[in-house]
């Protein structure tokens, strides 16, 4: 199988945020021959995680019907004013007139873009085949895929941001600001096929940080370097993530973590002085997510 990613849109776009939605990812499993398992990711500005939000997701080509998805916030910044809202809902393929379905969430409350000034409305697409894959002789399911719905790019740094399959460079002379990204990852049989089995969406925005790097806390050992490999045994992970601050006035009050895997974190401990860390492990895993994965986790402070 061959997983490629899709430039669809790649918008180093500075921002106003008027508007209330920052972006967002779906992915698919099948359920059965008429039903799918939508995961889903919806990102607003901050205000918005104080409630439950529901947004409709419409079959658009192959089938008919829609799906109201619920959602609770799960993860939010109020400095960097924005909040995830995760959820899953099952949706039913009915009057099915193709085995490629095209499934849609379609918002016009994008946050305000300066260029291009056309941009206003927020759109997730997803395309679903549930027919047997030729390579593996099992149901398709979509690719697995996850990243941070806001990534810190510090001061003025080249730096890399990974996704599974591919990486992004940013350029040390990026001006200050907020900038969206927005990709279609698609997997195929084969290097030699034209048409995807199916299609997700994944769209996230990138903060360009003016604080200077000598403000900010960095990551030390034992924490894994970036692109370190970590391997699994019998479906269990563990590893230390550790900050280490500037200052005596700055505290890392907050880690997150993102991955398509699940983990968990142990409360923040502070083995000296100056440093914060946990442990974080990875939840007991089935054999058909064995595989490689992308983990990025982040250390958030009382001034950042």
């Amino acid at each position: 199988m061959y997983i490629w990613f899709t430039l669809t849109f790649f918008a180093l776009i500075p921002c106003v945020l008027s508007s209330h939605f920052r972006g967002g990812l779906l992915t698919w499993n099948a359920v059965n021959e008429t039903q799918i398992l939508v995961r889903h990711r919806l990102t607003y500005v901050y205000s918005y995680c104080s409630n439950p939000q529901n947004n409709t997701l419409e079959c658009i080509s192959g089938c008919t019907g829609s799906v109201v998805t619920n959602a609770n916030c799960t993860e939010s910044n109020s400095a960097e004013n924005w909040a995830d809202f995760e959820g899953e809902t099952i949706f039913d393929i009915r009057h099915a007139t193709s085995s490629h379905l095209g499934l849609r969430f379609a918002s016009g409350n994008l946050v305000s873009l300066t260029q291009p000034t056309f941009a206003h409305s927020l759109i997730l697409k997803m395309t679903v085949d549930l027919s047997l894959r030729s390579d593996t002789g099992s149901t398709n399911q979509s690719p697995v895929s996850s990243m941070a719905s806001s990534i810190i790019h510090p001061c003025e740094l080249n730096q890399y941001i990974h996704i599974p399959a591919c990486a992004f460079y940013f350029h040390y002379d990026v001006s200050y600001g907020d900038y969206t990204v927005a990709l279609q990852i698609e997997d195929f049989t084969d290097s030699s096929s034209s048409v995807p089995l199916s299609s997700v969406p994944l769209q996230f925005m990138i903060i360009v940080s003016s604080i200077p790097c000598s403000e900010s806390c960095s990551f030390v050992s034992p924490t894994p370097l970036d692109g370190d490999t970590l391997h699994s045994q019998n479906g269990s992970l563990q590893f230390i993530a550790r900050a280490k601050s500037r200052s005596l006035y700055e505290i890392v009050t907050e880690f997150h973590v993102m991955s398509p895997l699940t983990f968990t974190m142990s409360a923040i401990s502070q083995p000296v002085v100056d440093e914060y860390q946990v442990t974080m492990s990875l939840e007991s895993v089935a054999n058909n997510v064995i595989g490689t994965y992308v983990v990025c986790f982040s250390a958030e402070t009382n001034k950042r």
